[in-house]
């Protein structure tokens, strides 16, 4: 077994994890029986725009440690009012994880 099986998800914070200026963005493994205890993964989550904002991990995910990601992946400031039109077009965030 390989992990291909795997299901994840993103969760997403819009007023962050422990700071609240901040969005966090984590990767999570969901709870699965038949795939292997430890998964080795290297990822990267963007926010598509015109001026990519991307961030790149690596992180061994189990069932200890299932969720993975950056507590201050972008500051609110800059998507709600400084860079607005370019990250939040048409008022959508788009938000994309590659793995």
């Amino acid at each position: 077994m390989n992990g291909k099986d795997t299901k994840w998800k993103l969760e997403i914070c819009p007023r962050g994890w422990e700071e609240e200026d901040f969005i966090a963005l984590f990767l999570c493994r969901e709870e699965d029986v038949e795939c292997p205890e430890d998964i080795h993964l290297n990822y990267k989550m963007e926010i598509v725009s015109q001026n990519k904002i991307v961030k790149c991990g690596c992180h061994i995910f189990n069932k200890k440690v299932s969720t993975w990601g950056f507590r201050e992946f972008i500051k609110r400031k800059d998507v709600i009012i400084n860079r607005r039109s370019e990250i939040l077009p048409q008022d959508v965030l788009t938000i994309r994880c590659t793995m």
